[in-house]
This record gives structure tokens, C-alpha cells and sequence, in this order.
């Protein structure tokens, strides 16, 4: 984010004056606490921005925005779903490490309430050629990372978060999850009316 140039013109203010140097260290100590603002303050925008889309999408959609609270948090997510999933299948985005790194996006599905894979690979299937390769996992039938938003606490990323960059980020990461939803609706309202069917004859 900032050349070589940039970072010495820093310095050099930095170190002017003692009263800047005091200022430098200030910021450092406060570092995760300027991060936490940015990034709450980008999730309340891409919460907003995904409820527009939601409601696009038809009543029975909601989103859910688990990070507000501690965007720090492993496991927590953003997301999107439809009531008649029963919290089994979500549109998500979250970070697979602690402390705002390796952000992935993609379908998560309740690994804890299924037991194992439903949908034989078909969600990766339906997004086929309509969004980019990913991989997958018990608790992700599909998912890919966040890129270029992978680590949200590196100022790269907590840049694209301010001024008329963060329309920007919004748009890439909404857009990304409203193209999932679409393509893999259809397969995970059949994989989850199947799966109630069985259920009802346990």
C-alpha cells in the first residue's frame, strides 16, 4: 500500500518532532482498535447492501451479520439464508483463522445437524463456469477465498474499507454471495426438502 517513498516521507515526520513520535507510538497501541472500527463499519454497509439483495431474492430470504459483534471471532460469519433452510444451508462469509484472516465465502452447510454430505457434489456443480473455482469440506460444500479481501486486518485490505473504495468492496463481496445464492438455491431447497422427507419417515 504505501512504496518505499511513501514510508520514508513517513518517517521522516514521524521522527521531526518528539511530540510525533509519542503520536506514531499512540497509534501503534491502538492499532487493533482502528481496525475493529473500520471493519465494523464496513459490516454494517455490506449487512445493508445484502438485505437490499436479499429482499430481491424473495420474502422468505434474511441475512445475518454474526461478526458485528467481534470481527475478530473465529467461526462467526455474514450471511445469507431462507427460512425454510433451517439454519442447514447459508450463503456465508467468514474467516477461517482468528484475529481477521483467510475471510472464505461460499456455502456452509450444518455439518453438526446433518452428519454427512447431501448434496453429492451438485452445489459445486450449479456454479460451474458462473463463479469462480473453489474447494470444499464437510462444513463447506463450496467455498473459495475472499480474495482480494482474504485478510481483513492488513492495510491493503482495511484501505479498500474507507471512502469511495469501500462501494467498491461492498459491491465485490455482495456481488460474490447474491451470485452464489442464485445458482445454488435451486439444489439446496431440493437437497433440504429431501432431507426433511427422510427425517419425517425416522
Amino acid at each position: 500500500m504505501f512504496s518505499n517513498e511513501d514510508q520514508e516521507a513517513i518517517l521522516r515526520f514521524v521522527f521531526s518532532r518528539e511530540a510525533n513520535v509519542e503520536l506514531a507510538l499512540g497509534v501503534i497501541a491502538a492499532r487493533q482498535s482502528i481496525s475493529e472500527r473500520i471493519i465494523k463499519d464496513f459490516l454494517i454497509r455490506l449487512e445493508a447492501d445484502l438485505g437490499l439483495k436479499a429482499r430481491q431474492l424473495g420474502d422468505s430470504w434474511k441475512v445475518v451479520n454474526e461478526l458485528k459483534t467481534n470481527p475478530f471471532e473465529h467461526w462467526l460469519q455474514v450471511y445469507m439464508t431462507k427460512q425454510d433452510w433451517n439454519d442447514l444451508y447459508r450463503i456465508s462469509l467468514g474467516p477461517e483463522n482468528w484475529g481477521a484472516k483467510g475471510f472464505i465465502l461460499g456455502v456452509w452447510n450444518n455439518w453438526d445437524m446433518l452428519g454427512q454430505r447431501l448434496e453429492s457434489g451438485r452445489i459445486r456443480a450449479a456454479r460451474q463456469g458462473l463463479v469462480r473455482s473453489g474447494t470444499t469440506t464437510d462444513w463447506w460444500p463450496f467455498y473459495m477465498w475472499a480474495d482480494p479481501y482474504r485478510h481483513w486486518v492488513d492495510e491493503r485490505t482495511l484501505s479498500c474499507f474507507l471512502g469511495d473504495r469501500v462501494v467498491q468492496a461492498v459491491a465485490d463481496l455482495a456481488g460474490a454471495m447474491l451470485t452464489i445464492a442464485v445458482v445454488t438455491e435451486e439444489v439446496i431447497d431440493t437437497v433440504v426438502h429431501d432431507w426433511r422427507e427422510r427425517q419425517s419417515r425416522v
